[in-house]
């Protein structure tokens, strides 16, 4: 039996949580892995229930903290994830730090084979975390999720080449055909909605990563114009939502925009979407504009480091647009909102697939398992 952890820091709604659910989704079907989650949150979310149903999942917060002054909780909340940690990892033949190395400094002296990976421009990412360089340096295997990351991260960290390999994010196809014909909606108004003509931004609210703003004031400019017949719709949740609203106001779009926050099943959304933008300043692999095309929903992406373009296929199966060009973005959603492109209709799913993404996984855990290079 090969008995494998995964840590992520939360299970909010999420691309990377959703991979790692696609990941325990695959890896579930081979008998002879044993598979469990652990995370720092206990937060009830619609992810942990799905995970619920295949795996074990473990939280590593005190359920008290010992006084109301902040270092000595924040101590003590400290000491209980380590205990707690290392606890829920013995007997494990492999650990899956998911998320960037986050849990480097818990699992750094662990002699457990250790894999991380890493969910974004590694470049970006050496600006965004501090000491990711060195921690990286801990574990044996570190993952990228395409190929542009993969050369990006080789060339910026030549000694630790040998120990990267690339895979492609697990993506649930059938589930998500599945649900894109659901149309159990929560409330009249987004039942109107659907029927209606718009353009979806399906997006964690986080403007130092994503650039929503950037599409609203696309927006603004196609309302100046007068060509301006459709919504804006924006499912995804963070914590520059008030952000985005506000700027929402001063712009003077409110009418325009609908804030629907996360949503369980965004790809009925898609499915009925006269086109998906994705606006962004990062990327790892952009989960979202496979889901979207998957369903043949059209897409705009902003040419941001790494992904869209890998994703896009330089192009062929959606727009490009360059980072931060709101007229250059307007003048896209000009002309593909009414034009359906069909580039989507020649998307080629098949190397993102649970089933590949899965195998090539459980190969590599077999291979640090018995420490073959």
């Amino acid at each position: 039996m090969l008995k494998v952890a995964f840590l992520i820091d939360s299970l909010d709604t999420g691309g990377v949580e959703m991979v790692l659910l696609n990941y325990i989704k695959g890896l579930s079907k081979y008998k002879h892995i044993e598979l469990k989650v652990i995370t720092n949150n206990k937060k009830e979310t619609y992810l942990k229930g799905e995970l619920l149903r295949y795996v074990p999942v473990l939280h590593l917060k005190p359920h008290e903290l010992p006084l109301k002054v902040g270092f000595i909780n924040k101590l003590y909340t400290s000491f209980v994830r380590k205990r707690n940690l290392q606890k829920h990892l013995k007997n494990v033949d492999v650990i899956v730090d998911f998320l960037d190395a986050d849990f480097a400094k818990y699992i750094k002296n662990n002699k457990t084979k250790k894999i991380t990976f890493i969910h974004s421009s590694y470049k970006k990412l050496l600006e965004r975390k501090k000491g990711i360089s060195h921690k990286i340096k801990h574990y044996d295997v570190i993952t990228t999720i395409c190929n542009d990351m993969q050369s990006e991260f080789s060339q910026m960290e030549p000694d630790l080449k040998q120990k990267s390999i690339m895979i492609y994010n697990p993506i649930d196809f059938n589930e998500i055909k599945k649900r894109s014909e659901s149309l159990d909606l929560d409330c009249r108004i987004e039942r109107k909605l659907i029927n209606e003509n718009y353009i979806l931004s399906v997006s964690r609210l986080d403007e130092a990563t994503k650039d929503i703003s950037s599409t609203l004031k696309a927006i603004k400019l196609l309302k100046e114009k007068g060509s301006l017949d459709f919504k804006f719709l924006i499912l995804g949740d963070g914590q520059d939502s008030e952000q985005l609203k506000k700027l929402t106001a001063d712009l003077n779009i409110k009418e325009h925009v609908y804030f629907l926050g996360e949503k369980s099943n965004p790809y009925v959304w898609m499915k009925h979407a006269n086109l998906l933008v994705h606006s962004s300043k990062q990327e790892g692999f952009c989960l979202v504009l496979a889901e979207a095309l998957s369903v043949k929903c059209d897409v705009i992406a902003t040419d941001c480091p790494v992904g869209p373009r890998e994703i896009l296929k330089d192009g062929l199966y959606g727009d490009l647009c360059e980072v931060g060009n709101v007229e250059m973005l307007a003048d896209m959603i000009a002309k593909r909102v009414f034009y359906n492109t069909k580039k989507s209709a020649s998307f080629k799913s098949d190397i993102y697939s649970i089933e590949s993404s899965s195998e090539h996984f459980a190969n590599i855990l077999e291979k640090v398992k018995n420490d073959i290079n």
